[in-house]
């Protein structure tokens, strides 16, 4: 019988692509010489590859005034961008609000032996209107146009007026304007233990008690506000009232739709740990106390004088580290953690469940870091980003929609040199640290106010599969073709004891590749564009034939 046995078809190799994606810890403890992706970001295709994109570019928004300011903060008011700076000597510090058309004194504050920076949320008020409640914890804020910010008062501070009684609860005085309900007043004729009910008008009050007499005289008010921290400055919002926190642990409420009426006895009490309160989040119909090492919980039980209940139950065994890293992201709350151990991550929560997102190497950052840090989160191309700024290092950056971490750098410098970011007019916004400028990402800027953006991508340690000598006659790279646009390339074959110079990718070409790329047993890569352009990475080819020990 004929034989039909055939020879199987010979397959060709295929030339083996590069794994590009270089995330903190898969090289070593040492970040210097981890893996990772600098001023970039990665996303994963249909096909699932992973591809790697430059970040975008910055470009300056507008410019405070005068002298150059320190940043405190950013928010969004009035249909405008609003941006707090301290100017000044010590002794004699200014805070300002600067909306891009008009500077507001916000006035001298006292001496401090460090930088308050501002949190905001958006509030109701009385007159059934939205307006942005910003407060550093110390001295609050609030914003509704930009002709003035009013200040709101700060609790326990005293002062001194003229007032007449005449027997009843009505008091008269020629302004009412410096005057806040449940403020306690005290002296001739008035009862012990009386407040202001109502401010009637703008030379009327109403008080809690008759006086018992009727003279013109002075009086002693002690001002109802906003509690004084000087550990906490997250305020929240739930049901239409502002919550602030107090020292050690106490979370205060204003009366619905009126952050500027505080009750005393809207207070309760985050006892369930010795820990301090640091900062108060919203989510869900729930009030989160983040503590020094622990999270509490409190609902709205429709209670009074305070509405608030706890959550029995509920308790997370990990705190917060700094109020100026908490923030939060469609629905999503991330945070620097503390923990009693002294570990230190980043965490997240949805729906009141949370679990860490930090790794090892991330964890490590953190652990070595005791400088100042501050938190943002923004969006940008489909991807929602936590960025963490560290002075005088890269910042680590968490993707929401990858789940990857990254470094990032801005301005020419080895920091990302901002303290807050805001969601604007279809835009991203980020505030400088120490001039008070506001930059913008910009998808047609390839450089940060004309400085390059060095995008690094350091991938994982690459050996084929096999300790055997690799022979490299080409690399291949697919790239985003742009005139004028080069990647660099060097390479260490010694645990990056040494790199060789850096060769370049002419990626105007069709197909850009470069060739005798050597042998080795064990490489490094380091991939770097830095022209003036956007680029997006997807594969690297290499043109590998593995020989013998």
């Amino acid at each position: 019988m004929p034989n039909y046995t055939r020879t199987p078809e010979r397959e060709l190799p295929l030339n083996p692509r590069l794994p590009l994606l270089g995330i903190p810890n898969q090289r070593a403890g040492d970040p210097d010489i981890d893996s990772r992706l600098v001023n970039a970001y990665a996303e994963q295709g249909t096909d699932q590859r992973w591809h790697i994109s430059k970040r975008p570019g910055l470009v300056v928004y507008s410019n405070p005034p005068g002298a150059a300011r320190i940043g405190l903060g950013l928010c969004v008011a009035a249909s405008n961008i609003a941006s707090f700076w301290q100017e000044g000597t010590v002794g004699a510090y200014y805070e300002s609000l600067y909306s891009g058309v008009t500077a507001v004194s916000l006035g001298t504050v006292a001496t401090r032996t460090q930088l308050r920076h501002f949190h905001t949320i958006e509030v109701y008020t009385a007159a059934e209107t939205t307006a942005t409640l910003a407060t550093d914890g110390q001295h609050s804020y609030l914003i509704d146009d930009f002709a003035a910010a009013t200040t709101l008062p700060v609790q326990d501070s005293t002062f001194n007026a003229t007032v007449t009684t005449n027997g009843t609860a009505v008091v008269t005085h020629g302004g009412t304007v410096t005057f806040h309900k449940y403020s306690r007043i005290t002296g001739a004729d008035i009862p012990a233990d009386t407040e202001i009910a109502s401010i009637d008008s703008s030379t009327q009050f109403t008080i809690t008690q008759a006086a018992t007499g009727s003279s013109t005289a002075s009086r002693s008010f002690t001002r109802s506000g906003p509690p004084f921290s000087q550990y906490s400055s997250w305020p929240a919002q739930l049901n239409r009232s502002v919550y602030m926190a107090g020292f050690p642990q106490t979370i205060q409420g204003s009366d619905i739709d009126d952050p500027t009426a505080w009750d005393w006895l809207n207070i309760i009490y985050a006892y369930a740990t010795t820990d301090l309160v640091v900062g108060l989040f919203a989510q869900l119909s729930t009030i989160l106390a983040f503590k020094t090492a622990s999270v509490e919980a409190f609902r709205d039980a429709g209670l009074t004088p305070t509405p608030l209940a706890r959550v029995e139950g509920f308790r997370l065994d990990v705190g917060l580290l700094d109020a100026n890293t908490i923030r939060e992201a469609d629905g999503t709350i991330l945070w620097v953690s503390n923990q009693n151990s002294g570990q230190r991550g980043v965490w997240k929560m949805n729906n009141l469940r949370a679990e860490e997102v930090s790794n090892p190497a991330i964890r490590r950052i953190l652990n070595e870091y005791s400088g100042d840090m501050h938190a943002m989160t923004f969006a940008w191309d489909g991807h929602t980003f936590y960025l963490v700024a560290l002075e005088g290092q890269p910042a680590i950056v968490y993707d929401l929609t990858a789940g990857l971490w990254y470094l990032w750098t801005a301005l020419g410098d080895v920091e990302w040199p901002f303290v807050d970011a805001v969601a604007a007019f279809s835009g991203t916004y980020f505030q400088h640290r120490t001039n008070g400028k506001i930059y913008n990402f910009s998808a047609t800027t390839g450089t940060d106010d004309g400085r390059a953006i060095y995008m690094d991508i350091y991938p994982p340690k690459f050996d084929g599969g096999t300790h055997l000598t690799k022979y490299v006659s080409r690399m291949y790279i697919a790239c985003d073709q742009q005139d004028g646009s080069e990647m660099l390339l060097r390479v260490s074959d010694d645990g990056q004891k040494t790199w060789t110079e850096f060769r370049r990718f002419d990626l105007s070409h069709p197909r850009p590749f470069l060739e005798n790329c050597g042998s080795f047993t064990t490489r490094h890569f380091h991939f770097r564009h830095y022209a003036p352009t956007p680029c997006r990475v997807n594969e690297v080819e290499l043109a590998m034939e593995v020989g013998v020990l």
